[in-house]
């Protein structure tokens, strides 16, 4: 399992990348709809933060942004950032 990684102090950015996908695709998996966009970890992390991404377009744009959008938003917008804030820092 790549989060195992993270403990380590000689991680590649190909095995950090892998371990933060992994970690940020066990959090969205609690969630029902989650399970449903992908096969892969990767795939359904990519979905998520594309979707986010997306409706954070249209928010700056002026679009209409559905209440549905809006609350898949407030539900995982914060949750991500909270996990990255979180994830070991390379040693200088």
């Amino acid at each position: 399992m790549q989060t195992n990684n993270l403990l380590r102090q000689d991680l590649s950015a190909i095995e950090s990348i892998e371990a933060a996908i992994e970690i940020i695709d066990v959090e969205i998996g609690k969630n029902p709809w989650s399970l449903t966009v992908g096969k892969t970890p990767l795939e359904r992390v990519h979905k998520l933060l594309s979707k986010l991404d997306s409706i954070r377009r249209n928010k700056e744009r002026g679009s209409v942004v559905l209440e549905t959008e809006k609350d898949l938003s407030n539900n995982y917008v914060g949750q991500i950032e909270s996990i990255f804030k979180n994830l070991s820092k390379p040693l200088k």
